[in-house]
């Protein structure tokens, strides 16, 4: 049987980033699509297929929809490998390749955005990806394209400070790349205009379209599929697909995630993204995202010193400080992460809830009011964080002032509304369980004087 490498696009949101990411500036027009599919399909030997590139007018977005009616599972596209923009093959088939192979100057992101504007500007009308660049927007709503004033919107959310050290990383990377090639690409054929609008430009549309993948030895790689790029997200669980690469006979395939009647569109669901991410990497936000979350500093897992179980308990929690840092987290719902629980069980807890150094399963009431009102501190100060108040935010977005806002603003106020929301739940929902625990600390309290 043939090796095959199946990546699950449940896997990390990174991996598997085909969310719309743009308001488009110009026309989508038919006739490219009908150009790039024209081209496209021929080469990849299918003369009669089952979708399509179509065009949402409402929103002048393009989609992948289905030609005919199409049943849950099926196999939907098939792509060989020659037709994956790898760094493999860029190194390969381009006189780029004396300034790309130093592994040290470039990641493999580096390397795709410098081959997209090489092939956008050195070979416009002799590439063989002219037609899919033409459908490529000029401009992106991702975090590198905000202005000041709306990366400022997003001051006191979870990804502030990741969207400066992201912007700052772009600029980082831009000076290398124009350092590199003036050093070593004086004697291309056509100069490249590395200047940093086109620079954030190929970035964007690399990080907003790049695949990982596993190859036959299973090394990752990464790759960015025209045509697969155009599947958008949805944040549906039950439009998952089991799509990867067959690293043996090397093509991608793509199956459906659901039965789709003719002239629909087919989305997919490629993981459980949260709305900072969509927004950070793709700048697009989803109303009443089920995966939203705010991630908490584990700078709050502090155990006191004066505490008789001081040793163990920071011994526990470090471990939720350092390796499990990133799944310290509130959730939509008034859920939380069993490793918060845990930690503010642990920091709260009273040595009749410890047998030999263990947590025990079931806690004090008292344990239990404490991390109440442990998680209503944590929750109240970061909700402090934010310059604006949630009623603040609900306000601006009832105005006229909110409707004349660019996509971008519109999404930072909608993204710091939505985990000011997480917050304020959470805080009501720890204040209710804090006057539940006093309830039955009483009544227990009662029946031992009986």
């Amino acid at each position: 049987m043939p090796r095959v490498n199946l990546i699950l696009f449940i896997v990390i949101a990174l991996t598997f980033p085909f969310v719309q990411t743009f308001t488009r500036h110009e026309t989508v027009s038919q006739g490219a699509l009908d150009a790039f599919q024209k081209w496209y399909w021929p080469l990849i030997k299918n003369d009669n297929p089952k979708i399509n590139l179509c065009i949402d007018e409402a929103e002048n977005d393009i989609s992948v929809c289905a030609l005919k009616d199409i049943q849950a599972d099926e196999e939907i596209l098939r792509i060989p490998y020659n037709l994956m923009i790898t760094t493999e093959r860029i190194l390969e088939a381009t006189e780029l390749k004396e300034v790309l192979t130093n592994p040290s100057q470039f990641s493999d992101v580096e390397t795709l955005a410098v081959y997209l504007t090489y092939l956008k500007y050195c070979e416009p009308e002799i590439n063989p990806w002219v037609t899919w660049l033409a459908l490529l927007p000029e401009r992106y709503n991702s975090i590198l394209y905000y202005k000041e004033d709306e990366l400022k919107l997003l001051e006191g959310t979870s990804i502030y400070s990741q969207a400066t050290e992201m912007r700052q990383n772009a600029r980082t990377s831009f000076d290398k790349v124009v350092e590199i090639f003036q050093k070593t690409g004086e004697n291309f054929k056509c100069e490249l205009p590395i200047t940093y609008d086109n620079w954030r430009w190929a970035l964007s549309t690399v990080n907003s379209r790049k695949v990982g993948l596993l190859d036959a030895q299973g090394k990752p790689f990464v790759t960015v599929i025209p045509f697969y790029d155009f599947f958008n997200h949805v944040a549906d669980p039950d439009q998952k697909s089991s799509s990867g690469y067959n690293s043996e006979n090397k093509f991608f395939h793509a199956e459906a995630p659901k039965n789709v009647r003719a002239g629909r569109e087919i989305s997919q669901f490629y993981g459980p993204l949260p709305s900072s991410t969509l927004l950070l990497d793709y700048g697009i936000f989803i109303e009443e995202n089920p995966f939203d979350y705010v991630l908490i500093d584990p700078s709050y897992l502090g155990v006191d010193p004066e505490d008789p179980l001081f040793e163990l308990k920071d011994k526990i929690v470090n471990v939720f400080r350092t390796e499990k840092s990133s799944e310290l987290k509130f959730l939509t719902n008034n859920m939380i992460t069993k490793e918060l629980l845990t930690s503010a069980q642990i920091i709260n807890a009273g040595e009749e809830d410890f047998d030999n150094g263990k947590l025990k399963p079931k806690k004090s009431f008292l344990t239990d009011y404490y991390v109440a009102l442990w998680f209503q501190a944590v929750a109240k100060e970061n909700l402090d964080k934010y310059p604006t108040t949630p009623k603040d935010d609900e306000d601006l977005m009832r105005s006229s002032q909110f409707s004349a806002m660019p996509p971008k603003s519109q999404n930072a106020i909608k993204l710091r509304y939505a985990e000011k929301k997480i917050l304020e739940d959470t805080l009501f929902f720890w204040f209710n369980y804090e006057k539940k625990m006093i309830d039955v600390m009483k009544k227990t309290e009662s029946k031992t004087e009986l």
